[in-house]
């Protein structure tokens, strides 16, 4: 078994069943008790904070007036300051946890404000609800909901009141306390021991209840800490065992699917999701059941090794657990995937377990860069902190939407006016730090938070080109973003008005997917008004004979070429012949990198047409 599953003898479980069909009616009378124990503490629990919710959210509703809570609370930070002292004033030692959550358009709650003195959630931040439909039931029947969550000693509550504004729930207004058990515990077992006179014996009675409890605590640990999916565990099992792990007795890894998105669209999501389930049953075989797995992230599982079954050559173990998936077939032979492990020997030499996982993230992107299919040991030589970050902190930076966006124009050498801009995405780290794609987007590749990357900049495009009717914006998309399903629902759904300004640069730095598909997405795009352009052409593997079946409008040659062209002879004949080639089929050329007088004029010379560089324009920057 994994730490903290809880655990039971077999025998005692035999001898459990043996009893409860000898005694019937103790079971029904424990379970009358413990109902009744239940009914008091919702009562009570209604008549504690029932009254000064009332008030609490009469003070908020004043604060907020006419507005709109969830947009109020999201743009006015002043606001929402108060509205979290205000929340404040609920925590006592029994009222943990007070909060206000909304629910987003995907149906995940999500926190507006938080009471709370310590772990203070951040604004947007999901949270994990247990119990979901009581939640929903909450938002749709417009009535005060109260979860229980029972343990030996205390009863855990969650108390949910709607905060309705014309006619409408808004949002939630919630509580999380903690009420003492004990003297109730006590009246239970009195009626047991009174009657266990009538039956076996006492002690029979007390070893059903703590089977009784051992099943409660089962389903609550299973609801808590165990992905659906996959059956790991999730990253709640880590935010509770942080500081019960020995880390002496483990190694620390991340296992990561190499290019997992590709397969994904490949093959669909529903293939993807048996690939995990394999992936982690392969995992167990290896590592053996002392030894927790975690879903870490959409395709990433970190595996606390138990050293016991490692043997002397750690690397080796998991070089062995490599090439195990490599060797693999998933979906009954027709798929091949490859893992990037990050490892960590000496996990007992970090702090915690929080930096421990560091460790090893910083292994799993220096194997990434390294080609991937491999496993890299954490050293403490590894400093990433001026490179490539991890993608955890990236996946942070998302979610708190810390996007930062740039225009840079694209020139058109013969009127010297501006044809259009491309959208820059940067990042924007904690420290005030500017991440640029070179950091970060090698590394999202694949992963389950790039879709939701891209997406984001989709939207933030759109909204600029709502809001300025003047611009025309290209922005990047990879040849697997055209295969799926969201980010072309998102397309599809823009105004036909909006369209016509906006230019999609599918980059060539991989290979196509599947080029018909590709093809027959990229026709329904320019059907709907989109522009079309081939980005980064020359950069990587570039077929011409593509070019003429894909119908775009724009091709883009690379810097690397560009650069150089005006003192590079092979850089300036496949500018020509390109450029020369484009013509004749009706597309238009974009040179980047221009940044010198003399590959200016080489251009001009040449006969191209766009061109994009420091010297025509620098980057600038623009809301988001």
């Amino acid at each position: 078994m994994n730490p903290g599953v809880p655990k039971i003898d077999r025998y005692l479980v035999a001898l459990v069943i043996l009893v409860v069909l000898s005694c019937v009616p103790i079971y029904y009378v424990s379970l009358k008790v413990e109902s009744h124990v239940q009914k008091k503490l919702v009562s009570e629990t209604v008549s504690l904070v029932g009254h000064n919710f009332e008030n609490l959210l009469e003070r908020i509703n004043r604060k907020v007036g006419d507005r709109d809570m969830v947009i109020a609370l999201f743009s006015d930070e002043d606001l929402r300051r108060e509205v979290e002292e205000i929340l404040s004033l609920m925590i006592t030692p029994e009222v943990k946890y007070v909060y206000i959550v909304y629910r987003d358009e995907e149906g995940r709650f999500r926190f507006l404000a938080d009471g709370s003195k310590g772990d203070r959630a951040f604004l947007g931040d999901r949270l994990e609800v247990l119990r979901e439909d009581r939640w929903n039931e909450a938002m749709a029947k417009k009535k005060e909901v109260v979860i229980v969550q029972e343990n030996l000693h205390t009863i855990g509550a969650t108390y949910l009141k709607p905060i309705v504004r014309n006619g409408e729930v808004v949002a939630l207004l919630a509580a999380d306390f903690a009420v003492d058990k004990i003297e109730d515990l006590r009246i239970t077992l009195g009626y047991i021991r009174n009657l266990a006179i009538l039956t076996v014996a006492s002690s029979v009675t007390f070893l059903y209840l703590a089977v009784l409890q051992y099943l409660k605590r089962r389903r609550l640990h299973r609801s808590l800490y165990v992905d659906d999916l996959t059956g790991a565990y999730s990253r709640r099992f880590l935010e509770d065992q942080n500081f019960r792990i020995d880390l002496s007795r483990y190694l620390i890894a991340i296992v990561d699917i190499d290019d997992f998105r590709k397969v994904n669209v490949t093959y669909g999501p529903e293939a993807g999701d048996r690939i995990l389930r394999d992936l982690v049953d392969l995992i167990r075989k290896h590592v053996g059941e002392d030894s927790p797995i975690v879903r870490y992230a959409g395709e990433s599982f970190l595996v606390l090794t138990n050293r016991k079954y490692v043997g002397e050559d750690p690397v080796e173990f998991f070089e062995d657990l490599r090439r195990k998936v490599k060797d693999h077939s998933f979906l009954d032979g027709r798929v091949k995937v490859s893992v990037s492990i990050g490892l960590d020997l000496s996990p007992e030499k970090a702090r915690s377990l929080e930096e421990a996982i560091k460790r090893v993230d910083t292994a799993l992107h220096s194997a990434k860069r390294k080609g991937k299919d491999r496993v890299e040991v954490y050293e403490d030589s590894l400093d990433l902190t001026g490179g490539v970050v991890s993608v955890s902190e990236i996946v942070k930076v998302i979610e708190e939407e810390k996007i930062a966006c740039l225009l840079q124009p694209v020139v058109d050498l013969n009127t010297g006016k501006v044809s259009h801009h491309e959208v820059l995405a940067r990042l924007m780290k904690g420290n005030g730090k500017i991440l640029s794609p070179s950091q970060f987007l090698d590394e999202l590749k694949g992963t389950y938070a790039y879709v939701k990357f891209t997406k984001r900049i989709l939207k933030i495009t759109v909204d600029i080109l709502e809001t300025r009717e003047d611009l025309r914006l290209s922005v990047n998309l990879l040849p697997t973003d055209l295969l799926d399903r969201g980010i072309l629902d998102f397309l599809k759904a823009v105004d036909p008005k909006v369209r016509s300004r906006m230019l999609i640069e599918i980059t060539e730095v991989e290979d196509l997917p599947s080029f018909s598909k590709v093809k027959k997405v990229v026709e329904r795009l320019r059907r709907l008004g989109y522009g079309i352009c081939i980005d980064d052409f020359g950069s990587g593997y570039s077929n011409l004979h593509n070019l003429t079946q894909m119908n775009v409008d724009y091709l883009k040659i690379d810097g690397s070429i560009v650069r150089d062209i005006d003192g590079n002879y092979v850089s300036f004949m496949l500018t020509r012949m390109v450029t020369e080639f484009c013509k004749e089929i009706g597309v238009k050329v974009i040179a980047e990198y221009v940044e010198t007088r003399s590959v200016l004029e080489k251009l001009k010379e040449i006969g191209v047409r766009y061109g994009q560089g420091y010297l025509l324009g620098k980057p600038f920057p623009v809301y988001c």
